[in-house]
């Protein structure tokens, strides 16, 4: 399978802006950056400053790196929308991702 891309630059959160957040011990996001123009992560309406906490009912976990990222990322099925939830605001919400094969 080949690798899927978000187009989305992002910083793994350290466990004290996880705590800022309101995220538990057990529990980390990586923050939106940047983009690339009309990627998969624009277009499923991400914007700058969100924090992706859950890929495909996966939370990420404390314990990860950018290559957990993209392993969570390529164990979703093509040509299906794929929940990404991320606060934004302090709110959780629930993004529809979609890689079309």
């Amino acid at each position: 399978s080949r690798n899927k891309r978000l187009g989305v630059n992002c910083t793994l959160l350290s466990a004290n802006e996880g705590g800022v957040l309101g995220l538990p011990d057990d529990r980390r996001g990586f923050r939106v950056d940047s983009f690339v123009t009309d990627s998969v992560g624009e277009l499923a309406g991400m914007k700058v400053g969100d924090v992706m906490i859950e890929i495909a009912g996966q939370r990420v976990p404390a314990i990860c790196t950018k290559e957990t990222l993209v392993t969570m990322i390529n164990s979703t099925k093509d040509n299906m929308d794929v929940p990404i939830v991320v606060l934004r605001d302090r709110k959780n919400l629930t993004l529809q991702v979609r890689w079309k094969r």
